[in-house]
């Protein structure tokens, strides 16, 4: 902004009082001027500070409230961990479902594991087998676990190309329901029935899931 008195004066001549009042009068409403625009200014500055302020204890205190909010997490996390609520540890076992058998074409058998899992809730178990197969050429052996939350699973497969006989061990992890059973069955195109009592498989290991 610019600012100017009203008068000028040229030397070597006589100013007139109320021209050179005039001029003084000029300045200090120009400085009136420049005071209340530093005054606005500094009135809205204030303003814009306050709302940075109270921005900034806005930040602190959602800060303290995430804070508080994670303590509270942990706080839970650790309960249902001592609670058991969360995924168990594993818990060894030797639970025999076939012991020393004869497989025959077709065999299938659901087993209740409810000795076993006792609490409600769905399990996750380590089933072992081993199978072997009778003395005869191209005889396979497909023996596979199923449960109500899971499809037939490959326990193990033995397979013998000449005369003789041949043994397979497997295992696998596979979830146990509310229904606390389980399924094992021979392939279907099993021709041959097993070698005789040659033919196991046990729970090993199992746990509590979420």
């Amino acid at each position: 902004m610019t600012y100017s008195v009203p008068y000028s004066f040229v030397p070597g001549t006589k100013a007139k009082a109320d021209e050179v009042n005039a001029n003084f009068m000029s300045v200090l409403k120009s400085l009136d001027d420049i005071n209340s625009d530093v005054n606005e200014q500094n009135t809205a500055n204030a303003g814009k500070f306050t709302e940075i302020e109270s921005g900034i204890d806005g930040m602190k205190t959602d800060i303290q409230t995430a804070k508080s909010d994670i303590q509270t997490l942990q706080t839970t996390l650790n309960s249902k961990a001592n609670a058991a609520d969360i995924d168990g540890k594993w818990v060894k076992c030797s639970n025999s479902l076939l012991n020393g058998v004869t497989l025959k074409k077709g065999y299938t058998q659901t087993f209740s594991l409810s000795t076993l899992l006792k609490d409600s809730g769905v399990y996750e178990v380590i089933v072992n087998a081993r199978v072997r197969t009778l003395g005869s050429s191209n005889t396979a052996y497909e023996l596979k676990a199923s449960t109500a939350l899971c499809s037939p699973t490959y326990l193990c497969f033995a397979l013998t190309r000449v005369n003789g006989n041949d043994a397979a061990e497997g295992s696998c992890v596979v979830p146990v329901g509310t229904d606390k059973k389980i399924t094992l069955a021979i392939d279907t195109d099993m021709v041959n029935d097993s070698w005789q009592n040659g033919c196991f498989a046990s729970i090993t290991a199992y746990r509590k899931v979420r």
